[in-house]
């Protein structure tokens, strides 16, 4: 967790800590079998703590944290009850964005639960991202991927409420 003792280390800590973890455990059961999908800081180590689980199993592809080293895209991903990511989406290029969802349902029995900012309210990109969340266009992929929508909701640490989250459920 050093990695994230920096001023803006901490406040995105705590946003998860406090805003994004929590809203997610919302939607699952302890008896379920969750798998988290990383792709940086130390996600998996702050959220196995706070997410209600029976199976803990963390894919990450940086073999420096815990978990399995795996690229969700390229390599066979477990089977779980429930995908939960807060960075995959927006970590990764529009063009995949199809391949992704297919592979997060495929690997959900029950449900896929994702967050980052919203392209509603942050159009523009930051930093090292390659995609701000459309929740019409992730609808529409979970969607031809056999799932629903169940919730969606704005999230942030303070206002502005700029980042989205949403719950999706498979169709029975």
């Amino acid at each position: 967790m050093d990695r994230l003792m920096t001023v803006d280390g901490k406040r995105f800590t705590d946003y998860l800590r406090q805003v994004v973890y929590p809203k997610m455990a919302k939607h699952t059961r302890s008896s379920d079998h969750v798998m988290e999908i990383c792709t940086r800081h130390d996600r998996g180590v702050i959220s196995l703590s706070i997410v209600p689980h029976a199976e803990w199993t963390n894919i990450d592809r940086d073999g420096c944290r815990p978990g399995l080293t795996l690229d969700v895209l390229e390599d066979e991903i477990p089977r779980c009850d429930v995908v939960i990511s807060t960075a995959i989406l927006h970590h990764t290029e529009k063009a995949l964005l199809p391949d992704l969802m297919r592979v997060l349902c495929e690997s959900a029995s029950r449900a896929v639960i994702l967050s980052g900012p919203n392209a509603e309210y942050v159009p523009n990109l930051i930093g090292d991202h390659e995609y701000h969340i459309d929740g019409g266009e992730i609808c529409g992929l979970a969607h031809d991927n056999g799932f629903h929508l169940k919730a969606s909701e704005r999230i942030g640490l303070s206002d502005p409420l700029c980042g989205i989250l949403l719950v999706f459920e498979r169709d029975s």
